[in-house]
């Protein structure tokens, strides 16, 4: 009898420990209100462009991640500002939703601030680095030479350089279509350039690139160019 009763004990004891455990860590428990909320959150799928020159973009304050669970958030108490506050403006929607509008026409850096402040709840800052720097390259040499065979040689050794900056996609086979060749891309690779393509039987042949001499170990599809550069794209 007196096992019983300490097993009992022990069970009760337990139920005990883990309502405890329970208050703390399941939705809708006061563990959210004790000043634990970790940052506020912008997922990059809630960006929308305004602007059909992609200059500018907002997206909304969308809420809270705490240790546990994610928190509600009430637009209305969040405050907004930044380093660079002619870049950055705070707008309200139908909804009443904090709306975060950035001007990225400027060629620098924006953090942005926001705070949420609620009655028993510590303030909770975060800070939203935004890079505004448009990705360019200017004074690029691209060369484009074909196999040196009796049916197709394409541009063999005949640079073509470029005064102008090339924006947006400022990599090496963004300079390839920048130079207005016609080109095919397949499962990430570059296989065809002005009607040469890469063989699909032995003897194998295609299209590989080099820049400043050196041939990347990354597809030209990203790497990046720097102003300067020179690109060749061979086949072999």
């Amino acid at each position: 009898m007196n096992t019983l009763k300490k097993e009992c004990k022990k069970f009760g004891l337990l139920l005990m420990a883990l309502a405890m455990v329970a208050s703390f860590i399941l939705p809708g428990a006061s563990y959210a209100r004790a000043g634990k909320l970790a940052m506020l959150t912008v997922d990059s799928k809630y960006f929308t462009y305004i602007a059909k020159n992609k200059e500018s973009f907002q997206f909304e304050v969308k809420g809270l991640t705490a240790d546990y669970q994610p928190a509600a958030i009430d637009p209305k108490k969040v405050t907004v500002s930044s380093n660079n506050p002619s870049a950055v403006e705070v707008t309200k929607d139908d909804a009443n939703k904090a709306i975060v509008k950035v001007n990225v026409k400027r060629p620098k850096d924006v953090v942005i601030t926001a705070s949420y402040e609620d009655a028993g709840v510590a303030s909770v800052p975060c800070n939203i680095f935004v890079d505004v720097t448009k990705p360019r390259a200017s004074n690029i040499i691209l060369k484009v030479e074909g196999y040196p065979d009796k049916i197709v040689t394409v541009n063999k050794g005949l640079p073509i350089k470029y005064g102008a900056v090339l924006q947006n996609a400022p990599t090496a086979l963004g300079a390839l279509k920048s130079g207005g060749y016609n080109i095919d891309v397949s499962n990430g690779y570059l296989t065809e350039i002005n009607g040469k393509k890469a063989t699909k039987t032995p003897p194998y042949h295609g299209w590989k690139y080099k820049v400043n001499g050196v041939e990347p170990q990354m597809g030209c599809g990203v790497y990046r160019l720097t102003s300067g550069n020179t690109v060749e794209f061979y086949y072999e």
